[in-house]
């Protein structure tokens, strides 16, 4: 466990955490602030997740908005941890002084190979390197089960060729790619898309009846290269269930030759 605290707060604030029973973030939350007027000291802190870790770094909040740091109350502060059942479930405590782990460098997978483009990739192909460097997925485990076993939701499909295919998408999640692009140019980007969600309005009309309609609910989906969206929003609407397939297009993009 990352913390940094000054002394005269560490342990009222600890306290005040376990006692309100704050220890929720287990599995998705990456930044959690508490407020000014709370019980605790300092006015505001801040509990961060450590993206493609179990770590978790707690930060105070002094007054006037600064960081509040001190090094040497780690034992305090892990005693108040391990007495917590949400914290001691959901995360590994680290000894004292553990260095901070090598940042992880996406492989391609299945690998050795990069993605070729032009040419076609498979979703379920995304890269080596877990959670915050070659995807993000806000679930834990893989929901469908299916040829990988980290936390993207994966199942087997029925579209064309078979296979596998990503499903339980939530806003905000992304894939990665290792790819080599033969040269300079524009290129057309297909992406295979399936959804059963509609939206269902209902009115209760003055007799007192009541009429219900489907509107489509949109979807958006964008393709970066180096984290520059080169594709901007390419929406669609439901296909008529998980496993109805069409094809959504972005057209004429513009991509560099090379690795990337």
């Amino acid at each position: 466990m990352i913390a940094s605290l000054r002394p005269e707060e560490a342990v009222g604030m600890w306290a005040w955490l376990i006692e309100h029973g704050f220890f929720s973030p287990l599995g998705n939350a990456e930044s959690l602030i508490f407020p000014e007027g709370s019980d605790c000291e300092p006015p505001a802190l801040v509990w961060n997740h450590l993206k493609g870790s179990w770590n978790l770094a707690l930060q105070a909040l002094g007054w006037g908005r600064y960081l509040a740091e001190r090094d040497g109350l780690a034992p305090i502060l892990w005693q108040a941890a391990e007495g917590n059942p949400l914290l001691h479930e959901g995360y590994r405590l680290l000894a004292q002084g553990a260095p901070t782990p090598t940042p992880v460098t996406p492989q391609p997978f299945p690998g050795p190979e990069l993605h070729p483009i032009p040419g076609r990739i498979e979703a379920e192909d995304y890269d080596l390197g877990g959670e915050g460097a070659a995807y993000h997925d806000t679930t834990g485990g893989n929901e469908g089960g299916e040829y990988r076993s980290d936390d993207v939701d994966i199942q087997i499909t029925t579209d064309l060729e078979g296979g596998y295919n990503v499903g339980w998408l939530e806003e905000g999640e992304w894939l990665e790619y290792a790819v080599d692009v033969a040269s300079n140019g524009q290129y057309d980007i297909q992406v295979r898309v399936a959804s059963a969600m509609d939206r269902t309005v209902s009115e209760t009309l003055p007799a007192g009846e009541t009429v219900s309609w489907t509107v489509p609910l949109i979807r958006v989906l964008h393709v970066e290269f180096d984290g520059v969206d080169v594709s901007g929003p390419v929406p669609f609407v439901a296909t008529g269930g998980w496993q109805n397939w069409t094809s959504v297009f972005s057209r004429r993009v513009s991509l560099s030759e090379g690795q990337q």
